[in-house]
């Protein structure tokens, strides 16, 4: 009998983190014709090509950034298929370029990060049904960075 329970058990939390994986799953959006990989991590394997930096933006705003780092990376490495983004506080924002090991539909697939207990979907959208549960909006913020807006 305390097999059973066991093996119940460990079936329970096979299924519950089969769930999860799924739920992480998005397809994440182009910018300057390559994927914009921003809070999630390519799910196909690839290549580094290098990284890009973007120091200065007027605006400071995510939109900005994002564009001129997906250009300059059109621009240094022509054979990227996307960007890994990553928003860092000062404005020294960077993208790592990545080229796909091959070509897939799932290449626009991602699997996005949790903060706070949720998944978050920045330029992406969850690849699993959903129902809309809220909305929210951030109408002051200390910093206008990503991070505290996000």
């Amino acid at each position: 009998m305390k097999y059973l329970t066991l093996v119940i058990a460990l079936l329970a939390s096979a299924v519950v983190s089969f769930a999860q994986n799924e739920a992480s799953v998005c397809l994440v959006q182009k910018d300057c014709g390559i994927y914009v990989f921003t809070d999630c991590e390519p799910i196909q394997e690839y290549e580094n090509l290098g990284l890009v930096k973007s120091r200065i933006s007027w605006s400071g705003q995510y939109g900005e950034i994002k564009s001129k780092l997906a250009r300059k990376a059109v621009e240094e490495y022509p054979e990227a298929d996307g960007i890994v983004v990553s928003m860092t506080k000062g404005g020294a924002d960077k993208a790592m370029a990545v080229k796909f090991k091959t070509s897939s539909p799932d290449n626009a697939k991602a699997r996005a990060y949790k903060e706070n207990g949720v998944f978050i979907f920045t330029d992406s959208e969850p690849n699993s049904k959903y129902t809309i549960v809220g909305r929210t909006s951030v109408a002051i913020t200390w910093s206008s960075g990503y991070a505290a807006v996000k």
